[in-house]
């Protein structure tokens, strides 16, 4: 290479920022995480954003009812700014409104990291959490926009959310996510909402392959909750958790896919959340 060519490239990159390590082997064990959770939806992937976007753009249906709060339901904080609730990256703990002990607990409108499930309520060693984003494409929201005789869109209402993963021995894994909702009554209307698509899909083919799906358990943990299993491409089997305290909601995979395993980890998210709103 001509010593004039060689010294020019020497320059443009002497001063380069190259990334750790470190840090590139953190990116591709979340990489390697998502790509194997979401292995058995490769074959239709393309198919399946297009229709994720049809069937939200469209509403095929009316959203379900809300429940009705047995009591009035609390005061509602000021909406965060729209850039906590657009981007769904995680806020300081310190920002969500606690209520006090004198008087009925104020609704989250952000929510605080005490709220998610920690690496010790995982496992007793050898777990951590991974940074960055997930995609939600491991939601069984993302299940029911391939379900041709689901309903429609969900009713909204949800104001911020936070999303993490943890990963374990043995390439293990949780994801979880906790969305804060305008009031618990809009959290109602969205676990309302699951169980209703979730026995709109309890049996449906999509690209030549069969899905299941049904609710085999109810843990009495928090406000609300209960398990779901799916059965889908090449039988694949998922177990997914949701609870709900107060206007909170949290949705969670583990890697094990074991009803026990959910039923655990619903127990421990409802007193996460609990201790995170102070209502319980």
């Amino acid at each position: 290479m001509p010593e004039q060519t060689f010294s020019g490239l020497f320059d443009e990159t002497a001063h380069l920022d190259w990334a750790p390590t470190d840090g590139l082997r953190r990116r591709a064990r979340r990489r390697r995480l998502r790509q194997r959770f979401a292995a058995g939806a490769a074959a239709v992937a393309v198919v399946a954003v297009v229709a994720a976007g049809t069937a939200f753009a469209l509403d095929r249906g009316p959203a379900p009812e809300p429940v009705p709060p047995a009591t009035p339901a609390p005061s509602v904080s000021p909406p965060v700014s729209p850039s906590g609730s657009a981007t769904g990256s995680a806020s300081p703990a310190g920002s969500a409104a606690m209520g006090s002990a004198s008087s009925p607990p104020t609704l989250l409108t952000q929510v605080p990291a005490a709220a998610m499930l920690t690496p010790a309520d995982v496992g007793s060693s050898g777990w951590s959490r991974d940074d960055g984003e997930d995609g939600g494409d491991w939601q069984i929201s993302f299940t029911f926009t391939i379900c041709s005789t689901a309903d429609g869109t969900p009713p909204g209402g949800d104001v911020h959310r936070r999303w993490q993963t943890m990963s374990g021995p043995s390439e293990k894994y949780v994801l979880q996510r906790v969305d804060a909702f305008a009031s618990a009554a809009a959290a109602r209307a969205h676990l309302g909402w699951v169980r209703s698509e979730v026995t709109n899909c309890r049996n449906f083919a999509y690209e030549g392959h069969r899905y299941s799906m049904s609710i085999v358990d109810e843990p009495p943990s928090g406000d609300e909750a209960f398990i779901v299993r799916t059965v889908g491409y090449n039988n694949q089997i998922r177990i997914h958790g949701f609870v709900r305290v107060g206007n909170l909601v949290t949705e969670f995979v583990h890697s094990d896919d074991t009803t026990d395993r959910a039923f655990t980890l619903s127990v421990k998210a409802a007193s996460r959340l609990c201790a995170a709103t102070r209502t319980c």
